[in-house]
């Protein structure tokens, strides 16, 4: 019922959207709480759009993309180069859609490879910080008389993304396994992109459209600062906890994201959420020897550690699964669920913290961001 109320109060816009659309230009910029990540201008053409995008994480690199679509505005080719701003080193990407598949060029160094997926209808490729495909994405799904919906495509995978809402305003996308999603898109009355919201993902980015920007210029401005020693760099560097307590070697690996003027626990990390302890793959404990969390056994090998928080207390949870990225969470895979001691802090901890230490045959397994300390103890058997 809300989608058909919806198709009803875009019908009028739908039938000349496309057609207003020529020409447009557009602006981007993606922020990480209070950090740039990455930035885009775009062109409505006759039949597709163009863009150059910069990322900045974890090197600055430049993108320039073209994208065309057939009669009825669904993706038909698209080509992208990737490289520094400089315009070395490039890789060149091309998407040729026939039928039920797609064709992947890659050309690297003047060697080119070539790629086919079966894929189910037109889905567009997808590229986390290339936003113009995005807006014209929802924008296409907005105009549709049938179902609000589109599709993207990365890696084999195609995920479907419903839209719902209202047209100005705020709309939903979600897909029906609530991967990658939900992300939140603010519309102007032409249903054109103002802001993108990506903090219910693994992105966590916020989107908006900008006033003009001079992309060659700010791509060379982030060149240089990375040459100072002064890029964003990896957002969530991986790192290595290590301790030998009672001749066990215990060590965690695990990724560890910044704060980034944002509010942690309780928005970036939800309460009452399974969350991985950290960023990207999962976080793992290895050990050499049995450890005793109380009366919980941990024999030696490598596990995951996951974290239940809530505003009365975290649980840590150990998982026998290991290797998997980070939100493939598997709670029959579970170990055991064991609730830690809080300490609250004075002054905030920037960048997400591991910490092992021991005397004797004992020791203490803690972590640390924002102004929280979460702590369990062990005994090396």
């Amino acid at each position: 019922m809300r989608i058909h109320i919806v198709l009803l109060a875009v019908l009028a816009f739908a039938l000349t959207a496309c057609t207003a659309r020529r020409g447009e230009e557009g602006y981007f910029a993606a922020k990480l709480g209070d950090d740039t990540v990455a930035v885009e201008s775009y062109q409505m053409t006759g039949n597709g759009i163009q863009g150059t995008s910069v990322a900045l994480s974890p090197k600055t690199t430049m993108r320039h993309y073209s994208m065309t679509f057939d009669n009825k505005g669904l993706p038909e080719s698209l080509s992208i180069k990737s490289g520094p701003a400089d315009g070395g080193n490039q890789i060149v990407r091309e998407y040729r859609f026939f039928g039920d598949s797609i064709e992947i060029v890659t050309t690297r160094n003047g060697v080119s490879k070539t790629n086919t997926a079966k894929v189910a209808g037109r889905p567009y490729p997808y590229f986390e910080n290339i936003f113009g495909i995005w807006d014209y994405a929802i924008h296409h799904a907005l105009e549709s008389k049938e179902a609000m919906e589109f599709s993207t495509f990365f890696g084999n995978r195609v995920l479907k993304y419903t839209v719902q809402g209202t047209i100005p305003g705020k709309l939903e996308l979600t897909t029906a396994d609530q991967e990658f999603g939900p992300l939140y898109a603010t519309v102007d009355s032409t249903g054109s992109l103002e802001r993108f919201d990506m903090t219910a993902t693994t992105a966590k980015y916020i989107v908006e459209r900008s006033p003009r920007l001079d992309i060659d210029a700010m791509a060379k401005y982030y060149t240089a600062r990375e040459e100072a020693g002064h890029g964003v760099g990896i957002l969530s560097p991986r790192d290595t906890v290590r301790a030998e307590i009672n001749h066990a070697m215990i060590l965690v690996d695990y990724g560890r994201p910044e704060m980034r003027g944002r509010t942690i626990f309780g928005k970036v990390v939800p309460w009452n959420q399974v969350w991985r302890l950290g960023a990207n793959a999962a976080t793992q404990l290895v050990t050499n020897r049995t450890l005793a969390f109380g009366r919980t056994i941990v024999r030696p090998g490598t596990y995951s550690l996951f974290a239940l928080p809530s505003e009365k207390g975290f649980k840590l949870i150990i998982n026998f699964e290991h290797g998997q990225w980070g939100t493939n969470y598997n709670a029959s895979k579970d170990l055991a669920r064991l609730a830690m001691r809080t300490t609250r802090l004075k002054e905030p901890v920037e960048q997400f913290t591991f910490d092992l230490k021991g005397h004797g045959r004992k020791g203490v397994l803690s972590f640390k961001w924002e102004k929280t300390e979460e702590s369990i103890p062990f005994t090396v058997r």
